[in-house]
Parts: structure tokens; sequence; C-alpha cells
């Protein structure tokens, strides 16, 4: 007898997945769970927050702090390693009767996170000076640019910090991840990255520099240890056999290879044998290929150019440097809370061969992740993500990288004064964080990439008005771009972001900012806690 609908309806009905109680009311489920920015209130919304309770708690904290010293009241007590109670969480409880919380809510799944910032705009489900933070446990992509002195590599460190790092000031990081940061300066004067200063919080940090600029890199960055009280292990980038195999050497011989010219003679021979020695399928060794590439019958030119590139290449060698040069660890082994910078900044080395080493670098760093994953840093973008074969090649990498960054268990940052960069990277970003700027042609590249921007500045009186608005952005404050981020409430239920957009102002910030600008007078040499 033929099923009637309301039988089968009810059989197919049955493999319909519900929603399983996340504490989430709107949008439940893995959505929620990978947020890759909350507020505080939606956190706590699990309990349906009591907005006007927040706002007079906010006021009171805001009067204490404008009240002078000797004439405060104790302020409220806030959380502490001891397990106390925030002014929050105890309003939370006598609104609801003590009651506990559900064993699915809000605060169960969004139980790692650092502070990012204070939302100062006029967002209407986002009360003024609320909280906003990083949900450090979920893969997600982040991109940031501004103009120098804006606060974009103020909030790039905040954001390290807050995977790297657990401090309970600023949230709650019970498993941090591993840190890699790539950094590339064409400027002779070499300063280091200004992510090494995280080193003065207790962040270990290592950096892999070339051999060639080993002494000046190695130099700026203990300049930058002694001023922030911290200490760096700088190491050369050699590569042992084992980190090489036949598809990586077919990229680290053709670094300079671009698009619009002809593969010379000799490349086709390395590649010719990298292909033999693939069906061979013995394990790479660097020695066999030279041994093989010596027995080709090379003209002079061709040999000659060969051997630039060797040499270029042997100076990343494991096998070429001596013996007191070899580092003692696997320097592509990263630990949980440690940062790794893999800084290039070299004159004998251009973008294109820059690109293609940290291409290599990242598929090591990924290969050897620590269970709780990575956060992957581009620090200064512009200066190598440019139009060169490698830069293309790691963009591409960076692209799948994202894409599969749930798999991965891996974060990416990208911070750039251009907005410049490949529209397929900006379009795979979960978090936009425009700082000030006042080129109209960067706002023309950015709206073009986010939604948000486009849908709020589709007239031109509209484009203009969100120009202005960027143009007058404070140091340290951004236009925050995040769909997918839970950081609205209303009527008791958390909402996205969407394609709206939030003004945030950058946390402060514990030890000393490096980025600070450099004024006439004298140099100041004070604790900086802040923008």
């Amino acid at each position: 007898m033929a099923e009637t609908y309301e039988k089968e309806r009810a059989k197919y009905l049955q493999h319909l997945e519900h929603d399983s109680g996340t504490g989430a009311t709107n949008g439940a489920g893995h959505a929620f769970e990978t947020t890759p920015l909350f507020s505080l209130a939606v956190r706590h919304a699990g309990g349906k927050v009591d907005v006007e309770q927040v706002s007079e708690l906010v006021e009171k904290r805001l009067h204490i702090s404008n009240t002078p010293s000797d004439s405060r009241p104790a302020e409220p007590s806030v959380s502490s390693s001891s397990g106390g109670e925030s002014d929050l969480e105890s309003t939370e409880d006598n609104n609801h009767g003590n009651q506990p919380a559900h064993p699915h809510s809000n605060k169960d799944i969004l139980s790692q996170y650092g502070l990012l910032g204070f939302h100062v705009g006029e967002h209407p489900g986002i009360t003024q000076q609320e909280p906003i933070l990083l949900n450090t446990r979920a893969p997600n992509s982040t991109f940031l640019c501004g103009s120098q002195g804006s606060g974009r590599s103020f909030t790039l460190a905040c954001i390290l910090e807050n995977y790297l790092f657990p401090d309970e000031k600023f949230g709650s990081v019970a498993n941090p991840v591993a840190g890699v940061a790539f950094h590339f300066d064409d400027d002779d004067a070499l300063s280091g990255a200004e992510v090494a200063s995280l080193c003065g919080r207790g962040v270990e940090v290592n950096v892999l520099v070339p051999s060639s600029n080993f002494h000046k890199l190695n130099a700026a960055y203990q300049k930058i240890a002694k001023q922030v009280g911290g200490r760096i292990n700088v190491d050369r980038l050699l590569l042992r056999d084992e980190h090489l195999s036949i598809s990586r050497m077919h990229k680290l011989m053709a670094f300079n290879e671009s698009s619009d010219t002809g593969v010379p003679l000799y490349i086709a021979v390395i590649n010719n044998t990298l292909h033999r020695m693939a069906i061979e399928g013995k394990p790479f060794k660097f020695a066999d290929l030279e041994r093989r590439l010596d027995a080709e019958d090379f003209m002079p030119a061709q040999r000659n150019l060969l051997n630039l590139r060797f040499n270029l290449l042997k100076s990343f060698l494991s096998s070429s440097a001596l013996p007191k040069h070899k580092p003692k660890r696997d320097i592509f082994q990263v630990s949980p809370g440690a940062l790794t910078i893999v800084d290039l900044s070299d004159p004998f080395i251009d973008a294109s061969i820059v690109c293609t080493l940290f291409d290599m670098s990242l598929s090591l760093f990924k290969q050897n992740r620590p269970e709780d994953g990575l956060v992957i840093t581009l620090d200064e973008a512009h200066k190598y993500l440019n139009n060169s074969a490698g830069a293309e090649k790691f963009t591409e990498h960076l692209i799948t990288t994202i894409r599969m960054q749930r798999h991965h268990a891996t974060r990416v940052v990208i911070a750039t004064q251009e907005p410049t960069i490949s529209g397929s990277l900006l379009d795979l970003c979960s978090v936009s964080m425009v700082h000030r700027f006042t080129s109209p042609a960067w706002f023309q590249a950015i709206k073009d990439h986010l939604s948000a921007a486009s849908s709020l500045a589709a007239s031109a009186a509209e484009q203009q008005a969100m120009f202005d608005g960027i143009v007058n952005l404070a140091t340290g404050e951004s236009f925050v771009f995040s769909p997918t981020s839970f950081v609205c409430v209303k009527d008791g239920k958390e909402e996205k972001l969407g394609t709206g957009v939030m003004k945030v102002k950058t946390r402060k910030r514990e030890g000393r900012d490096l980025g600070r600008s450099k004024m006439a007078g004298g140099q100041q040499t004070a604790t900086l806690t802040g923008i």
C-alpha cells in the first residue's frame, strides 16, 4: 500500500537536524560557535542580558574612573584567578534567581576569547563602550588596513597577544595557539618586525633570518628585546633535506620565473631531473640533485645562470652551512604560545624570492602545527604581495589556507598599509578592520570587496559619507565589517552584524609599543599602555 503524504513526510522529517540547544537563540549551532567576534552582551545572553542593568553598570564604572582616586568608592570586583564572579555575572544571577547556567549556554560555547576593543559607534544593536571579544577558539581570518599612525600595527599586536598569551585582564585563553609572522623590509635601515615586542609580555619569540643578513637583523632584534625587557632568539633560516621535497624544490628552482617569459633551457632540464627523481620515489637529497645536474651538458652561459641560482639556494641549506651556524633544533617546530617570525629582509633577495620562501615555510609550519592550531600573520603585506610570480603563488597558497582553515586549525591575519592586495583574499576574510586612511583609491578597493561597505555606500552621497568617516577616524579606531559575527543583542536575542558596520576602538596594551611615532625633542621612553 502506497504511503500517504503525511506518513512519508514524517519519515523524512526525522532526518531534519534541529537546534541542539547550543544556547544561541538566533543562528545557533556551528555558525554561532565559530563566530569570529562576539560582544560581551552576546556571551551573557544565554540568560537574556538586562541591557538597562548593563548600561547602569557601565555608567557607574565611568563615574568611578572620572572621580579623583582619593574620593572614589570601592570599585566593584571583577573576575580574578580565584574564580570570583564579575559584576555582570552577579547581575545576571540576581536577575534570574541564581539558577545554574544552561549546560550549553553561550558562556560554555564562547569559552575562549580575548578583548579586542570597545564599540564606540552608533549601531542600534550594540551598546556604547560594549566590549568586543575575539573568538580565539575558532579558526577565522582577519584583514587590517590603514595608514601609518592609524593604529593598525597596534591592533595587530593586540590580536596576536590574544591568541598567544593567556592574560585574565583581557579575557580567557586556556589553550593558546602557535604564532607565525612573515616580515620583509626593503629598507636598509632595518628595524625588525614590531610584533617582536611581544617578548616583553612573556611570549617566546623566535626569529628566522637569511644567513647573508644575520648580523644586522640579529642586532635589530636584540635592540627590540632590550627596549621591552624581553628575550628574542634569532636563528638562520636553514633548510634540511627533510624539509625539502620534489614539489618544494620545483617551486624553489623557479622562484624568479614570470608568467610572461619563456622558461630557460636550464630550468627545463631541472624540471626533467626532478620529474625523474619523483618517479624513482626515493627520499629527496639535495646532493643527489646537484650531482645529476653536474652531469648535464650545459652551455657556459646556462651553467653560469644555474650556478647563480644554486648559490642563492645554498645560502638557505643547512648542508651548506658551517656546523656552528646550524640550528640545534628543527626551526619549523612551533609551540603553543610561542611566536616565530620569518624575517627575510635582505638586499640580496627580491620580493618574488621572499614570497617563494614564505610559501614553502608556510607549508612546513602547517605540517608541524600543534593540535590547537596556528595563527599566521602577514606583517606589512604590501611590501611583498605584488605582481611577481612568487607573490601570486604565495597568494594562492594563502587563499587555500583560508578556505581550509577549519580543517587545518589555522587563523590568518593580513596587515597592510595599502589594501591593493589580491581581491580574493579580501573576499575570504571573515573580519575586516579599516583604520584611518586618506586615499580615495583605497576606498574603492575596499568598497568593491566588502559586501557591507557596498550596501551601505550605494549612492555617491553615502560613499562620500563613509569615506569621510574613515578619514576622520581617531588613532586606534576602525570600522569593522564582519557579517558572520554575533555582536548584536535585540530583545534578548543574539544577532549577527550582517551587512552593518561597527566602530571599534582597540583596547589598551600592557608593556611597550614600539610602533609609536618618534617625535623631535627627545625620544619618549615611558612604558606605553595605550595608543
